[in-house]
């Protein structure tokens, strides 16, 4: 299988990157919209396509919609503008794209759940304490992964991921202490052959460009022998899509994936955390 264009910019970013220093933030340029005109933008965009929704801008980069029986739901746009930003061009598709997933998600909300499309999604801390403060009490399910991530469970559907609240696991009858195995059983059978590119100490894992970081829960995956790396494993999970292995001895493969995952980091619109971690006593902790 040939590696995909994405994993071929990755590899290529850690060619350029060996032996070069940081360079500063690019400032923004004024063809940007700000935050709240940004917002406002797809607002707009929501009340268009259904008249007969209530779009509130109530923060910088957060919308609340409701239909007109008063359920609806918070939308953050971070990510979203981050996406813009990147690629201003596709702006209107960008927008496009949120406002008809999140609308068929909502009108989806109401199923059951698919208790075959369950899965397991590494998230950051910040991600998770954004999510809460918008779910007026109302928790999803989730538990800690290590000191920096979590793992939420969520459905996978057509044209994204769900994450509904803890109670609709109850209901299908998923036990907590069931739903890990139950998750991860299921991103096996739903995720693409995984690929795998790289050289000199470290490689890339990828699988369909959603589920990545996931990856880090599939524990066969991590056995020593079938990674090709000196020392213990290291991964830097920068983005939801992007998975760098490296080895505790490979000193410069080391450097090259921390200065890489720091760039990613940065300015991916679906970040995660530039830390390293390393496999150790059977669970991925901070690499220091």
């Amino acid at each position: 299988m040939k590696p995909s264009l994405r994993i071929v910019l990755i590899a290529a970013l850690l060619s350029v990157t060996a032996g070069c220093k940081e360079q500063p933030a690019k400032k923004a340029v004024s063809r940007f919209s700000t935050p709240a005109e940004f917002a406002e933008q797809v607002a707009e965009v929501y009340r268009k396509k259904d008249p007969g929704l209530k779009v509130e801008v109530v923060g910088e980069l957060e919308l609340k919609v409701a239909d007109a029986s008063g359920k609806g739901f918070t939308n953050f746009l971070n990510n979203t503008y981050d996406a813009y930003r990147q690629a201003p061009e596709a702006k209107d598709e960008t927008i496009g794209k949120l406002v008809d997933v999140s609308l068929r998600s909502f009108a989806e909300g109401e199923k059951p759940l698919d208790r075959s499309r369950i899965v397991p999604v590494v998230k950051d801390r910040a991600w998770l304490a954004e999510i809460r403060k918008a779910a007026k009490g109302e928790e999803r399910l989730y538990e800690d992964l290590n000191e920096e991530l979590v793992i939420v469970y969520a459905e996978d559907r057509d044209g994204g991921v769900a994450y509904p609240f803890a109670k609709a696991f109850e209901e299908l009858g998923v036990d907590r202490k069931e739903v890990r195995a139950l998750a991860c059983e299921n991103l096996k059978n739903l995720l693409p052959e995984l690929q795998r590119v790289g050289e000199d100490g470290y490689y890339i894992l990828t699988a369909d460009g959603t589920y990545e970081a996931s990856l880090l829960l599939l524990e066969n995956l991590w056995k020593p022998e079938k990674l090709e790396v000196k020392g213990e494993i290291v991964v830097a999970i920068p983005a939801r899509d992007t998975l760098f292995v490296t080895g505790t001895e490979e000193k410069e493969a080391l450097a090259k994936v921390k200065l890489a995952a720091k760039k990613i980091a940065g300015e991916s619109a679906y970040r995660l955390t530039p830390t390293l971690f390393v496999f150790r006593g059977g669970k991925f902790v901070r690499f220091e």
